[in-house]
């Protein structure tokens, strides 16, 4: 499995006081199979290399229909979380994410580290 961390479980990660739950779940992963969207942070670049996912066609042409699938639902989400999403989706990744409620109109695998 691979895993595509959100911008929250990053800023957790490097808190002066992070959560035991998600400094317990991430440390049972091979650091192998977590990724950074490339919107994500750009100071963890050297960390992440080769593990940066780029947004390409095929994670545009899923965000355009995600998009309009949500804002036709009246659920539109931030441009910045579709493509997150969108991401996911293309590469098959699951979400580690605090923010499960915006992903759940989404056809998306989600872990909340912080429940985990």
């Amino acid at each position: 499995m691979k895993y595509l961390l959100d911008t929250n479980i990053i800023s957790e990660l490097v808190s002066k006081n992070p959560n035991a739950n998600v400094i317990n779940f991430i440390s049972l992963l091979d650091e192998k199979t977590l990724y950074l969207s490339v919107i994500t942070e750009e100071d963890l670049m050297a960390r992440f290399a080769n593990r940066i996912v780029n947004i390409d066609m095929e994670t545009m042409l899923i965000w355009a229909k995600q998009s309009q699938k949500l804002k036709a639902a009246g659920k539109p989400l931030p441009i910045m979380d579709t493509l997150i999403a969108s991401t996911c989706m293309a590469n098959d990744f699951i979400l580690l994410t605090r923010n499960e409620k915006d992903f759940m109109n989404l056809d998306l695998k989600i872990i909340n580290p912080f429940n985990a």
